[in-house]
């Protein structure tokens, strides 16, 4: 299986939710206003703003709409043409002044208001809004055509390595000793304990009521609250700019609702994510659909745990945790600079593995670490260690094949700015990995010398019974 397997059913997905969009869109009454905003889009004179988005986006009306940088554009035609207020003139000029100050006022607070409540950043609220709609229709498709069967064992699987993760830090010899490290030990383990795991299309997904309640939320909004400017484009987009941030914001405490709304923004942009902030484990359906993990020699998509594995150690291993990383101190070492070394026998280009990467290294090294122990209790020493029929390749060596394949088409040369991103080459991040697992070379029968041995003595171990004290 090759890497691009993950970019075709990340394609699949995108593209299902673009031929959904239109019937998604058709009854919204927001669309239909969008709809109308794009005709009564002001002819603007050039400027700073309107150069910029000319530049980015040619002929393409819906870019101008939806383009952040025109809310500055748009507010030149507001000052010419708008309707600012609704006031007339009384028999006091003081009152008639009052009144007008008072009702611009209350425009000019509803557009700080706009810019306030982003919650997506450069994400315009027009598309999240159609990814919105655009999920209605995927679930109440996937409902009508049953296709969830693939997604249920993630969050079980998730609690075995989390209870895995836990066993190993208890076992860790260095958090062994006085009431401090003791300490430190409990607390760590409540840290990994504790994370969250979701998942698009989970349950919080299929419970459809959920996302047409916010739904329902963002249309009454959008209608109620809409300050009238004089200029339809603007009020309309600065209308949803309101109507998406507050509907969203009222709901950020809740943890579920949150993680669910960040997974229909991110429209299955990523394989997975860890917020160290929320403490919580995201898996994206690319890389949990059957096509990116098949196999005929495992019934275990162990691409896909490892993926988990890794996002769960991201809580042990996060650029946000410094004060944990530097207790790690020559165990951590160790591992940042057998990466480093493995520049040297691995690399294809530049290479900046060591400690620049070791937030990244360390949950791949922990994660297949884990996968393995888990292949040990589901498949007993004889079946690991007989062949796979027609080939001369035992399970256990097939394991390795399998979690490394994940990367084989890329191995591409890295330029030196390649080699400044906080993880490794792809070859780096299996072979510096497999060749400090003395699992690898059991598997394989290495001998002293070869480039992928190691044994447990020369290995690296930041928990478990062999981390050094």
């Amino acid at each position: 299986r090759k890497r691009s397997e993950d970019d075709r059913t990340q394609s699949i997905y995108k593209e299902a939710t673009l031929r959904l969009r239109p019937n998604a869109l058709r009854n919204s009454p927001i669309a239909y206003d969008l709809n109308k905003a794009k005709e009564h889009m002001p002819k603007l004179e050039d400027n700073k703003y309107t150069s910029k988005a000319r530049e980015r986006c040619k002929d393409d009306v819906e870019c101008y709409v939806t383009d952040q940088m025109l809310y500055a554009a748009l507010a030149q035609e507001f000052r010419v043409n708008a309707t600012l207020t609704s006031i007339e003139s009384t028999e006091s000029l003081e009152a008639t002044i009052n009144a007008y100050t008072t009702d611009t006022s209350a425009i000019i607070d509803d557009l700080i208001r706009a810019f306030d409540v982003t919650v997506f950043g450069k994400m315009d609220d027009v598309e999240i809004f159609n990814r919105l709609q655009s999920r209605i229709q995927m679930i109440e498709f996937m409902k009508t055509n049953c296709t969830y069967g693939d997604f249920h064992e993630i969050k079980d699987i998730a609690e075995v390595m989390k209870t895995k993760m836990v066993e190993n830090i208890e076992a860790s010899t260095w958090l062994h000793g006085d009431e401090i490290s003791n300490f430190i030990r409990e607390k760590i383990k409540e840290r990994v304990a504790s994370i969250q795991i979701y998942h698009d299309f989970d349950e919080y997904d299929k419970n459809l009521t959920i996302i047409l309640e916010l739904n329902r939320d963002i249309n009454q909004l959008f209608f109620s609250n809409q300050r009238k400017t004089g200029v339809f484009a603007l009020d309309t987009l600065v209308g949803l700019q309101l109507a998406m941030g507050e509907t969203l914001l009222k709901n950020e405490n809740s943890t579920e609702i949150s993680n669910m709304i960040v997974r229909i923004v991110d429209n299955f942009e990523y394989n997975a994510k860890f917020d160290p902030a929320r403490k919580t484990a995201t898996m994206y359906a690319p890389f949990m659909s059957r096509e990116a993990y098949q196999t005929d020699i495992f019934k275990e998509p162990f691409i896909t745990y490892h993926t988990l594995g890794h996002e769960l150690y991201h809580s042990l291993f996060a650029p946000e945790n410094g004060i944990l990383l530097s207790l790690y101190s020559h165990r951590g070492e160790c591992v940042a600079n057998h990466y480093q070394r493995s520049c040297s026998k691995f690399s294809i280009g530049a290479c900046g593995s060591g400690n620049q990467t070791i937030t990244e290294d360390g949950p791949d090294l922990e994660s297949f670490r884990l996968q393995h122990n888990i292949l040990q209790e589901t498949y007993n020493d004889e079946e690991l260690n007989a062949n796979i029929d027609g080939l001369d390749t035992t399970l256990e060596q097939a394991f390795f094949y399998y979690i490394a394949n994940g990367w084989c088409d890329r191995d591409a040369i890295m330029s030196e700015e390649d080699a400044k991103d906080v993880h490794s080459a792809f070859n780096i991040r299996i072979n510096a990995a497999l060749s400090l697992m003395p699992e690898f070379s059991n598997a394989f029968q290495c001998k002293e010398g070869d480039e992928m041995f190691v044994d447990t003595e020369g290995s690296c171990f930041v928990f478990g019974p062999n981390s050094r004290a």
